[in-house]
């Protein structure tokens, strides 16, 4: 191809190398800005391009320290375009470059230094590159070269700035070849992170996934793999996606999504607090329903409570917390509040401490019991109290009475009509705030009544024994 090459500044005698660094070109049509390279190149491939492309790269210079001749510490060295080498149809120009200003550990010759200072100090990189402005020729072929050359400017005026830099070049080149169809270009999102929004992990979406092509419109559509609508598991992911277009010619790339589950499970259908009532000094045993549990990313998280369903829980109130926990350990937590009563009960005659009567069909049974309730005597309950008639081998109620308390006596009284029982065992249980308080058993007979028409069986021990304020003689 023609090269057409413009005469350049004349050679400068220095003790110092003044070179274009590759290190500042772009290597790239596909708008790749890494612009660091090892080493100093003074020529770069700018690849493929298109007829009539025009492209920006920058070029950077190093000023490296040699002989006896030093730029002065203080000074700025402007680099100027005075040259260029083109190929017919295409052209370049480009702007000044910058080096400094020189640091005071740099060699000075004014000031008696012999050679570079010891240790050797380092290469100074352009503070500013050179940007050069490069002209594709329309017709297809290459490569083509673009030659550009440098002179220098010193600033402020030194005692040796004639001598302080070498005569050596101060020279960059580009080579590019045109082609009638480029490769598409592929822009692809740097690697990220997601929330899983979904069970299993994230709905794959990539909004930063397009492709141009500078042939081909509409532009060609970069497909990727997992395609978006997957379900990304948790961790990372690898995507790779790939562009063709009309002309056949691809371009590919890959970024990596990290999925994680950063939200703790809900619980729902957490127990309201329970209140029980018992008999027994250890407590009672107290049973629910178990709260369920559902999450984002998890379909069965774990759920537990402790203390378990079904455990014995000691008279007072306890804390019950219930925890639902992710495949990530994500957890939530939840309670309420189980409170055990414990109730005593003395019946008076004639049913007594044995807590047992026979009667006769039809009699009516006076019932007389004295309560306690946490070791407290039970006077006015919130929800009353009441006298419950359950068949002994039925949880069926077939008959309730409202106790009344009478204060002169400290006790509760009720009376118990057997009128249109059955014959049998019956079960009577007294009530208070809806909590079981006590019991006693009544067998119902159909024979004639006999003068002792109630009678009481022996004295035995009561079910809960009064505090001894209690015990006091009424």
């Amino acid at each position: 191809m023609p090269h057409h090459v413009v005469p350049r500044a004349a050679a400068l005698a220095t003790a110092l190398l003044l070179l274009a660094a590759g290190a500042a070109f772009a290597d790239t049509i596909s708008g790749d800005a890494d612009l660091v390279a090892d080493g100093t190149q003074a020529t770069h491939d700018l690849g493929v391009v298109a007829p009539g492309a025009v492209l920006t790269v920058p070029v950077s210079f190093v000023l490296r320290c040699a002989g006896i001749r030093h730029v002065d510490p203080g000074q700025t060295v402007t680099l100027s375009l005075s040259g260029v080498g083109e190929p017919e149809g295409g052209s370049v120009t480009a702007t000044d470059g910058v080096i400094g200003p020189v640091p005071p550990t740099w060699g000075d010759d004014t000031h008696g230094i012999s050679g570079c200072p010891t240790p050797t100090p380092d290469p100074i990189n352009a503070s500013t590159p050179s940007m050069a402005t490069v002209h594709a020729p329309i017709t297809p072929g290459g490569p083509y070269t673009y030659s550009l050359m440098y002179d220098r400017t010193l600033f402020p005026s030194g005692v040796s700035d004639a001598t302080s830099i070498t005569s050596a070049v101060i020279a960059a080149s580009f080579t590019l070849t045109v082609v009638s169809n480029t490769p598409p270009v592929l822009s692809l999102p740097s690697d990220f992170s997601r929330e899983g929004d979904t069970q299993g992990g994230w709905t794959a979406d990539y909004p930063g996934v397009s492709a141009t092509d500078a042939e081909d419109d509409p532009d060609p559509t970069p497909s990727c793999s997992p395609a978006p609508g997957s379900v990304l598991p948790l961790g990372t992911t690898t995507v790779a996606c790939s562009v063709t277009d009309g002309g056949g010619l691809s371009a590919s790339g890959s970024f990596k999504v990290t999925v994680v589950d950063t939200t703790a499970p809900v619980l729902h259908g957490m127990p309201s607090d329970i209140e029980v009532g018992t008999m027994s000094a250890p407590g009672a045993v107290v049973s629910w329903s178990g709260p369920t549990a559902t999450d984002i990313v998890d379909p069965s998280p774990y759920v537990g409570c402790l203390p378990a369903s079904g455990s014995t829980f000691p008279v007072g109130e306890t804390t019950v917390t219930c925890t639902a926990t992710d495949d990530s350990g994500n957890p939530a937590h939840a309670s309420f509040q189980v409170t055990v009563d414990l109730f005593g009960a003395r019946f008076d005659e004639p049913i007594g401490p044995t807590k047992e009567i026979d009667v006769n069909l039809g009699r009516v049974v006076p019932v007389k019991v004295q309560l306690w309730r946490n070791g407290v005597e039970v006077e006015q309950p919130s929800a009353g109290a009441l006298l419950q008639i359950t068949e002994c081998d039925s949880p069926s109620t077939v008959r309730t009475y409202d106790l009344a308390w009478q204060p002169s006596a400290r006790r509760w009284t009720a009376r118990l009509d057997t009128s249109g029982l059955s014959d049998g065992c019956y079960q009577g249980s007294i009530l208070v705030d809806g909590q079981a308080a006590g019991s006693f058993k009544l067998v119902v007979t159909g024979s004639s009544p006999t003068p002792a028409s109630i009678r009481a069986r022996s004295a035995g021990a009561l079910s809960a024994s009064p505090s001894k304020a209690d015990k006091k003689p009424h």
